[in-house]
């Protein structure tokens, strides 16, 4: 059933499904082992056991690691130690490079060495240790994407075109900026080092005296990320369901057009905290990991969900304003499209899946 993508599936409830444990009933847990997992996996399973997630660091891998590419390698707190609920555990995950930023006081070239386009929506730049920290989002280079072998440079002092260099057979675009809130690479205010960010999640801490550096950037056919977003409800709950299991589930910026409400056709954000009294203790809203959910309800007392999962939070929603009871729309964000799911069937199960 959960194979059947972009399809709608309605059947008769056979069996009752309970809510699993978000975290442990006691004050304390133990912390598990999330070595040779996947970045999405490991934090299903912290979060399963009551933890939370801290930094997840990208580290560099090479032939004499412990684990393979994209795995987990370190965690910060050990297996079997007993640990309060909501801990936080940092995880480092080992990556194979495929971009390298080549620099000066001068310069700085961007290095796509994946094969792959890359997308440049999401990544930024930004000087450490420091204030004020000059930063630089990669779309002020007035481009979606950096096309497979490809450079991109960034100048701090005024030039008439770019610099050739060994590593770059083109480059594809680049800008020069005399604005010192730009100049993340130069050491200015006396920062020793930057980062570099992709969707929020640090890929890399360069060394500004260094003159290089390697680190990986997601590209689409190592995505960790479902192109889907699964709905499976009756007519008073729903669940938002990552029923994927090595992959994550964005929710952030998605959309339900809500036609079951006056005035028909609002549209309401999926993972709005308000809805939820906050965020998790545990676990993210607009991030959910292989198994979690989602639940909204409309009636308190409901503790049972439509289908198995791993509930983050629970959502009170008015029956006046439950979306599902009448066909809704995703405002999905990877094609810009809406797509619609149908109303809830009385006593049976209905399955949504659309492009998220």
């Amino acid at each position: 059933m959960q194979r059947v993508l972009g399809g709608i599936i309605t059947l008769i409830v056979v069996f009752v499904f309970f809510l699993l444990p978000v975290q442990a009933q006691n004050d304390t847990t133990i912390v598990p082992d999330v070595t040779n997992l996947s970045a999405p996996q490991a934090v299903a399973l912290l979060n399963a056991n009551g933890l939370a997630v801290g930094q997840q660091i990208d580290a560099v891998w090479d032939e004499t690691a412990r684990v393979a590419a994209n795995l987990v390698s370190e965690q910060s707190i050990a297996p079997g130690e007993e640990v309060n609920v909501g801990t936080a555990v940092d995880i480092t995950v080992l990556r194979i490079p495929n971009a390298m930023l080549i620099y000066d006081d001068n310069d700085i070239t961007l290095v796509n060495q994946s094969g792959q386009d890359i997308s440049l929506a999401g990544i930024r730049f930004t000087s450490l240790g420091t204030e004020p920290r000059a930063t630089f989002a990669a779309t002020e280079w007035d481009a979606d994407m950096l096309r497979a072998n490809r450079c991109a440079q960034l100048w701090s002092v005024g030039r008439n075109g770019p610099k050739g260099l060994d590593e770059c057979p083109f480059i594809q675009m680049w800008r020069s900026t005399t604005d010192p809130t730009k100049h993340f690479w130069t050491g200015a205010n006396g920062a020793a080092r930057f980062r570099v960010a992709q969707g929020g999640q640090a890929r890399a801490v360069c060394e500004i005296l260094a003159g290089r550096c390697q680190f990986y950037l997601a590209v689409p056919s190592e995505s960790e990320e479902t192109a889907h977003v699964y709905f499976a409800y009756t007519t008073d709950r729903l669940v938002v369901f990552n029923n994927v299991e090595d992959k994550w589930m964005p929710l952030e910026g998605l959309q339900v057009l809500n036609r079951a409400a006056a005035p028909e056709g609002i549209l309401n954000p999926l993972s709005d905290s308000a809805l939820f009294g906050g965020e998790p203790l545990v676990g993210s809203l607009t991030q959910l990991a292989p198994m979690q959910c989602l639940l909204y309800v409309t009636d308190p007392s409901i503790e049972v969900t439509p289908l198995p999962c791993t509930v983050i939070a629970t959502a009170e929603i008015n029956p006046a304003n439950a979306f599902w009871l009448a066909r809704f729309g995703v405002d999905s964000v990877t094609d810009d499209r809406e797509h619609n799911c149908p109303a809830a069937t009385p006593e049976k199960l209905t399955v949504c899946l659309m492009p998220r």
